[in-house]
């Protein structure tokens, strides 16, 4: 095995890759994107959509990524990367400024360990990236030894979702010995892929397997670099020979494998990485014969759909004609639902679902195959970003396209999702003179992401938001909803309600613009209104603060009031308590010590007092005082 170098030229093929319209042009056609007051910042692409049949189609939204080559990769426009739409066509979601305008490719939903993501690979970042349904960005995922590998096809997950499965792409120099099977005197520039798997927690590599060792360069059907051998072998931007586009896992370990330049589907060995069958590709190459005559080539998204006794099954998308020279192998692209015999080795189709536009209709790019929850089946067809829904048995049921030709899509999805955004409602609001000395203030709202919105309340309110006015009322009318209200309000609020009338969001304030028409009675009112809404909160303010003044008062009446109370109480308490504390053995021995000291002061007295007599009695011979 040769060692895979990262050849320069490989951003030269990278920007190939994205390519749908010619290098350099730039295109503008407002009216073919969505203009919104509230989110001027959104250009989403709009829908051509046809239904057939309304009451047969899967509930459900549309997950789509569309993108464009940038003349500059500073460009970026706001038609570019993931967007979910409703199934009529009106926007749901934009997430163009949330990834930078980048190209986004297999947006969609995906049970990740047992919670519902939102997955994508962002094309600058070469990086996988799950989002929850508020749109938050919970994990980024390294889907390469380094970004330049990356390959964007794949962000598969497997294995009760605990397994990732990711394509690489290296560009390097087959020996010489390999070259010499295609007719080529040296070491011919190829890029050869490799598919792996990740341990879906830690990131952990599991499974590598690559092409070289087991696809063969004569293997393959594909010359984008003119005619001969010479010219692929010898390009700066590598033979692609062989374009790794999907791979899927099956429940005993094993892989399948879809290679769009071969126009084959191998089945790897999840034990020892070696080709079990080949199903298709070049005359004589496929392992299967077909029971009924049919073909296919230049195929996508290539999944396992489960087994029998007898049968394995797969499906894919059957291209049938690429952008190079190889001619057509069908007289249209078609989805194909096919069983796999093993024993037999006999492949049978069991469903076809045509592209909706029929004969020699083609999706030449890319493409994807889908079977929603109710049995239907929805289609991408990857040009225009078109896509259809089919009933089982292959019936149309509803087509869409989108209106800017320039754009182009790699996979679309269809599935029920709720999207609960934790940014606030949009709003602009804007005062215009309506006619016969009227005004109006027309007020545009809209809530990027959110899926369970029914109706929007409009209210008038002030800047500090201190008042708040009902002015009407009205149900979601797509995206963005227009509300209206006779004459002036200067600042405005809305709240979104669900289908039970419960609030789930409300915006910020917004001022309203005034257009120079709005006449000057509506202008005069709205003054009176605030100057109302002022005098009412200086008046309540007052209350408010007389109101204290009064309690404040109260307070100190009553707590003195309380004190002139509790004040002899705690002194009585504390005297008794303090005598209380006496112990009793300590209360008698006291009392003792006492009659003795009594005793004592007063024999000292009476000595005192007889000392004293006789000297004053020998003084006063007169005096009986002391008698």
């Amino acid at each position: 095995m040769y060692a895979h170098a990262c050849h320069p030229s490989v951003l030269l093929a990278l920007t190939l890759f994205f390519t749908t319209g010619q290098a350099g042009e730039y295109h503008d056609e407002p009216e073919k994107v969505f203009s919104f007051k509230s989110r001027a910042d959104i250009r989403a692409p709009k829908w051509n959509v046809t239904v057939h049949d309304e009451h047969s189609l899967s509930p459900g939204h549309w997950f789509v990524a569309p993108y464009e080559k940038y003349v500059d990769e500073h460009d970026r426009y706001g038609w570019v990367g993931p967007h979910i739409y409703d199934g009529h066509g009106d926007l749901v979601w934009s997430g163009n400024n949330q990834f930078d305008g980048a190209n986004i490719m297999d947006f969609r939903l995906q049970n990740v360990t047992s919670v519902e993501r939102l997955t994508l690979v962002d094309g600058s970042l070469k990086k996988g990236i799950l989002l929850n349904n508020q749109y938050e960005v919970v994990e980024s995922i390294q889907l390469g030894d380094d970004p330049v590998s990356v390959n964007e096809h794949e962000f598969q997950w497997v294995d009760n979702n605990t397994r990732i499965l990711v394509i690489n792409s290296a560009w390097t120099q087959a020996p010489v010995e390999a070259s010499k099977t295609v007719g080529f005197d040296g070491e011919c520039n190829t890029i050869f892929d490799s598919f792996k798997e990740l341990n879906a927690t830690t990131g952990e590599e599991t499974f590598r397997w690559d092409s070289y060792n087991h696809i063969h360069l004569n293997e393959s059907t594909h010359m984008e670099f003119g005619d001969t051998i010479e010219s692929a072998c010898l390009s700066d931007a590598y033979w692609d020979y062989v374009h790794l586009n999907a791979v899927d896992k099956d429940d005993r370990g094993d892989f399948y494998l879809s290679a769009r330049h071969t126009n084959t589907i191998y089945k790897i060995s999840g034990k020892d990485r070696t080709v079990l069958w080949r199903f298709e590709g070049l005359r004589g190459r496929s392992d299967f014969t077909h029971h009924g005559h049919f073909t296919f080539s230049r195929q996508h998204h290539v999944r396992w759909r489960g087994r029998n006794e007898t049968h394995n099954f797969i499906s894919l998308l059957d291209n049938a004609l690429g952008e190079d020279a190889q001619p057509p192998s069908h007289e249209n692209s078609r989805g194909l639902y096919l069983a796999l015999d093993e024993h037999t080795m006999v492949a049978t189709v069991e469903q076809t679902y045509n592209h909706p536009r029929g004969f020699g209709q083609y999706a030449k790019k890319r493409g994807s195959f889908q079977r929603v929850d109710n049995g239907n089946v929805f289609m991408g067809w990857s040009t225009g970003a078109r896509h259809s829904e089919h009933a089982p048995d292959g019936t149309v049921l509803m087509e869409a396209v989108l209106q800017p030709e320039w754009l182009g899509s790699y996979r679309n999805y269809k599935f029920p999702f709720i999207g609960r955004p934790t940014t606030l409602p949009d709003v602009y609001s804007a005062a215009y003179g309506a006619g016969n000395d009227t005004t109006v203030t027309v007020v545009y709202v809209s809530w990027n992401g959110a899926t369970e919105v029914q109706s929007w309340r409009l209210y008038k309110t002030t800047r500090a938001n201190d008042t708040t006015e009902l002015l009407n009322t009205a149900d979601r009318t797509g995206f963005e909803t227009g509300l209206r209200s006779p004459g002036y309000a200067s600042y405005v609020y809305v709240e979104a309600l669900d289908k039970s009338g419960a609030v789930l969001g409300r915006s910020g304030i917004q001022k309203t613009i005034t257009h120079p028409n709005i006449t000057a009675s509506a202008v005069q009112e709205e003054r009176e209104w605030l100057q109302g809404v002022s005098d009412d909160r200086h008046r309540h303010a007052q209350k408010l603060r007389l109101r204290a003044w009064v309690l404040f008062l109260g307070g100190v009446l009553a707590g003195a009031a309380l004190a002139a109370v509790l004040v002899p109480l705690v002194m009585k308490r504390f005297v008794r308590g303090r005598y209380e504390s006496v112990p009793e053995e300590d209360v008698e021995r006291d009392a003792e010590e006492d009659e003795d000291n009594v005793g004592e002061n007063k024999m000292k007295h009476d000595a005192f007092e007889l000392d004293h007599y006789e000297e004053y009695a020998a003084a006063n011979p007169f005096d009986q005082a002391y008698r």
